[in-house]
């Protein structure tokens, strides 16, 4: 049975290296706009640009794998995103799971984890994939690794769970009332209608929907696809502006 189990796994791997990929147009152009909305967004706040946050996640497989097996898988997303620089490699092995991350450290890292857990029954569970790259270098391209993790996922049926975050800043602390006012504006720019808010302290966090996305989430019956947060960091004197689709997914 547990040759049974690598020969099937050797095939996964073999398909995954000699396949070549094709990924939709429209896909591609959907994203490069979205992330052209967002920049803009940043630049018409008057915030200056920090970073664009990408993560995209999947279910692999429904099945326990090893760690030497995680580990490959990882090497092989490695080595098909042409990942280089100064990589280093975490693998984390507790009962019932496994979990390798490999990140280069660049001034745009990208880092790529797959984590395995085992469920009920000896191998059955579930794998899953998370890439994430980080453009901090506003010219820099990063359309590339967005069309190759895609097409890396759509070899196995699975298509990617996609969030995109631009991260800004203003230097100093923004008075209430002008965060607001930067907030109202920036979501009548991409048509949006506001579904939810929330204050506290330094905090304002609004949640919003706008038809020029095609991504969107529900909350409740609820569509949202487009969120903005803004919050004062007192130890570096600067306020902070985070928008993200269709949701933020990074720590603010």
């Amino acid at each position: 049975m547990r040759g049974f189990r690598n020969v099937i796994f050797l095939g996964i791997i073999l398909s995954l290296i000699f396949t070549n990929f094709s990924f939709t147009q429209e896909y591609l152009e959907g994203y490069t706009y979205q992330e052209e909305v967002l920049m803009e967004s940043i630049e018409n706040m008057g915030a200056k640009f920090i970073e664009l946050d990408i993560h995209c996640s999947g279910d692999f497989s429904d099945e326990f794998m090893t760690k030497e097996e995680v580990v490959f898988l990882g090497k092989e997303f490695v080595k098909k995103l042409g990942i280089k620089g100064n990589i280093v490699e975490k693998i984390v092995e507790k009962k019932g799971f496994i979990q390798y991350k490999i990140e280069n450290r660049t001034k745009n890292p990208i880092s790529i984890t797959v984590s395995s857990y085992q469920c009920d029954g000896r191998n059955k569970g579930k794998t899953t994939i998370f890439v994430n790259p980080i453009k901090r270098e506003k010219n820099s391209q990063i359309n590339g690794i967005i069309e190759d993790t895609q097409a890396i996922f759509t070899q196995y049926g699975i298509k990617p769970e996609i969030t995109t975050c631009i991260v800004g800043g203003f230097k100093g602390k923004l008075k209430r009332s002008d965060m607001d006012k930067l907030i109202i504006q920036s979501i009548k720019r991409v048509n949006g209608k506001i579904v939810d808010n929330y204050n506290e302290g330094n905090l304002i966090s609004i949640t919003a929907y706008t038809p020029i996305f095609k991504n969107k989430i529900y909350s409740g019956n609820e569509k949202m696809n487009y969120n903005l947060a803004m919050r004062y960091n007192e130890y570096e004197e600067k306020t902070y502006v985070w928008i993200g689709t269709p949701i933020i997914t990074i720590s603010y």
